[in-house]
């Protein structure tokens, strides 16, 4: 595990590299990427299972967020999504990767920027846990004058259609598999907006949906990461 430093206009971003003890020609890679107000902690942890099936993995701290530079209450949607482009290409650079096999993983928030990522990098596979939506509005203002409001909660409960926002319209046109993983119990995501993902998604074959029963939106419970993590490993198995 090395750990990473990217520029990203006038900041840096902070992450670690995982990669198996030997590194093959054209392996597979992963860019993890965190919920809001988190870190990349737990995504360490997923990133050492995953490289035992030969991946190289890279996760990331957005700006404002774990020792990555910036301000929270400066940042917005546009900068997360930046920092995960920018993310992307160091990923892409690193000897040893097959750029034709390279996934995104994301968590709430994470999902929501992994999704509109898709719009601007080659992804072959797109793995959304729990994914958050929000409105279009403000997306280059900071994200934290939105996060939490009444209002998103609302947004989140309203059938809402591909042409009235940015990331079902990203995952209406993405070409790539997709793994969507729902939590039985949360009380973030409800399913109305799990729901809108899903009708958005153009064709349905390569979508695979598995909820995650009782399961609160953190994973809180040892028994419910470790569904998850099985989960992860069985798709991808089948992926490479």
């Amino acid at each position: 595990m090395k750990k990473i430093k990217i520029p990203v206009e006038s900041n840096f971003i902070t992450g670690r590299l995982l990669h198996p003890k030997i590194i093959k020609p054209n392996q597979p890679a992963l860019l993890l990427l965190h919920g809001w107000m988190s870190n990349d902690s737990g995504n360490i942890k997923r990133a050492e299972e995953l490289i035992k099936l030969g991946f190289i993995c890279l996760t990331i701290n957005f700006r404002g967020h774990g020792d990555s530079s910036g301000e929270l209450e400066k940042l917005s949607r546009q900068d997360h999504l930046n920092d995960a482009i920018s993310a992307y290409d160091y990923l892409m650079s690193h000897d040893g990767i097959d750029k034709d096999k390279i996934g995104i993983i994301g968590t709430s928030y994470g999902s929501y920027i992994a999704v509109l990522l898709s719009i601007y990098r080659k992804i072959k596979w797109l793995v959304i846990r729990s994914p958050a939506i929000y409105n279009n509005d403000k997306f280059e203002e900071p994200s934290i004058k939105m996060i939490g409001k009444i209002i998103t909660k609302d947004y989140r409960l309203k059938k809402i259609i591909p042409l009235e926002n940015k990331a079902l319209n990203a995952i209406s046109e993405f070409m790539g598999e997709i793994l969507l993983v729902e939590s039985g119990n949360d009380e973030l995501i409800p399913a109305q907006t799990i729901d809108n993902y899903k009708n958005s998604i153009y064709d349905k074959n390569k979508l695979t949906h598995i909820i995650i029963l009782d399961a609160d939106h953190s994973l809180s419970k040892p028994k419910w990461n470790n569904q998850f993590m099985e989960i992860l490993i069985q798709w991808l198995k089948k992926r490479i």
